[in-house]
């Protein structure tokens, strides 16, 4: 990407950005708890409040106020988060017939107001989309897959920017979705942290059901919390256990993802 498309595409992010849906601060607090965990380190004593320190009760008998013990807790950071995207020439169509916004712009936002949000909790994030072809020989479905990669881990949000907001540009080619998300899960089960989670922005366009059905199994055995999103058809609640539908990104940070991932850290 030359640097003529880079500011443009800079820019971009950042008007997506500036949208501030209704629902991104409780969105954020959701993710926040989904994300990481609160771990107990140990004892703060010589506090003026909290629970009486028994073996400070001999200060106390001398006019020190100081006698109350307090646990101290800290954020520790517990998940990697994966967010893949469908890039497929579909996602050039509208979202509905009410609509004239393209499913792949809704993605674009999603993937643009997800990702910070991920990373402004303190998670580490990355971004892929995925397009490729897919044809059926003596063989059976052939698929090949090419990834694109929009944000790695441990890049910042800044610099990846401009990849995130031309997602719009990516899109072409047909959905080899079985390949595609079989290696982004194998991908994030790999990561170090404690909990591996992968978002998947799709519109679900000719997935094979029984398929994709397997991987959301197989991403439970391997410990991968998968979460996708769908836009523009209503199958993508017959492919995925966990699973919200839209036709706006200003739908997604409303009280039903709340819900989700509230019910996804009961889980857990």
């Amino acid at each position: 990407m030359n640097k003529s498309y880079k500011s443009i595409y800079a820019e971009s992010f950042a008007t997506v950005l500036r949208q501030q849906h209704a629902g991104i601060g409780s969105a954020k607090a959701a993710l926040r708890r989904f994300l990481k965990s609160v771990d107990t380190v140990g004892w703060s004593r010589r506090e003026e409040s909290g629970r009486i320190d028994r073996r400070a009760l001999t200060r106390f008998a001398t006019g020190d106020a100081n006698i109350f013990s307090r646990r101290e807790v800290a954020e520790c950071e517990t998940s990697a988060v994966s967010i893949l995207v469908d890039l497929s020439e579909s996602t050039d169509n509208i979202v509905s017939y009410d609509s004239i916004a393209k499913r792949c712009s809704v993605f674009r936002d999603i993937a643009v107001h997800l990702a910070k949000l991920i990373s402004d909790v303190g998670c580490n994030v990355a971004v892929n989309g995925f397009h490729g072809s897919k044809k059926r020989d003596n063989i059976g479905l052939q698929e090949s897959v090419t990834f694109v990669e929009l944000k790695g881990f441990g890049e910042s949000i800044t610099a990846a920017a401009p990849a995130i907001a031309s997602i719009p540009a990516l899109v072409g080619g047909a959905t080899p979705e079985f390949n595609s998300i079989k290696i982004a899960i194998e991908q994030v089960a790999a990561r170090p942290e404690h909990r591996k989670v992968l978002f998947i922005l799709t519109d679900a366009d000719d997935f094979n059901l029984e398929a994709v059905k397997h991987l959301d199994e197989v991403a439970k055995k391997l410990g991968v919390v998968l979460v996708a999103i769908g836009c523009g058809t209503a199958s993508i609640e017959q492919c995925f256990t966990n699973c919200a539908r839209v036709t706006t990104a200003s739908e997604l940070f409303t009280s039903s993802f709340t819900k989700l991932l509230h019910s996804l850290k009961e889980a857990a």
